[in-house]
């Protein structure tokens, strides 16, 4: 979580990205049940998660050319649940107040 919030204060909306479910553990494993494709006739198989946090790294860095406020929630790869990711939201807009 962002210690300091000062800068992200003085703005109207602020952005917070979500890569959602899917966890990979330190041997590159996807560890989260599901949230995948069947596998494919090549052998490569589409991860959710994996995908999500692709997706949030190219919206994140499009935010940052173009100086719009913004929080990635989850930067850690490991499966983060949504009671959790609410949670943190919820104590961001505690301390924007």
């Amino acid at each position: 979580m962002i210690e300091d919030l000062t800068p992200l204060k003085e703005h109207k909306n602020i952005y917070f990205l979500d890569a959602g479910h899917g966890g990979i553990d330190e041997d590159g494993n996807y560890l989260t049940a599901g949230k995948r494709s069947p596998l494919w006739s090549d052998g490569t198989q589409y991860f959710e998660g994996q995908g999500n946090r692709d997706i949030v790294e190219v919206i994140s860095k499009k935010l940052e050319a173009l100086n719009v406020p913004f929080v990635v929630l989850c930067p850690e790869v490991a499966d983060v649940p949504l009671f959790e990711r609410v949670a943190r939201v919820l104590r961001y807009r505690t301390k924007l107040k």
